[in-house]
């Protein structure tokens, strides 16, 4: 008889041991597919901004080009409630017909 509840606690353990394992390697597999499908959004991400980045130097170029106009693009600093924003001024400047 002792044997008997012996081995009902041994397969117990087994038992809740293997259910713990099962649901571990199951919590990995989803931590693992959970950041593949974020690197796939940031990679698309980033594929929408570097595309949307060369159409604004594009159109930065072509402005330039523009006859009748001076054209004046310069990297500037502002600071905001104290914090630096770095990013691109654009000023159109109208030239004076010599007349």
């Amino acid at each position: 008889m002792m044997e008997t509840v012996i081995g009902a606690g041994v397969g117990g353990v087994i038992g809740a041991a293997t259910t713990l394992l099962i649901a571990a390697v199951g919590g990995i597999n989803w931590i693992v597919r959970k950041f593949g499908e974020m690197n796939r959004a940031l990679s698309v991400l980033k594929e929408n901004v570097n595309n949307r980045l060369s159409s604004l130097e594009q159109r930065v170029e072509a402005l330039e080009k523009l006859p009748g106009h001076a054209f004046a693009a310069t990297e500037s600093d502002a600071s905001p409630g104290g914090t630096t924003v770095r990013g691109l001024e654009i000023r159109f400047i109208e030239e004076k017909s010599s007349e």
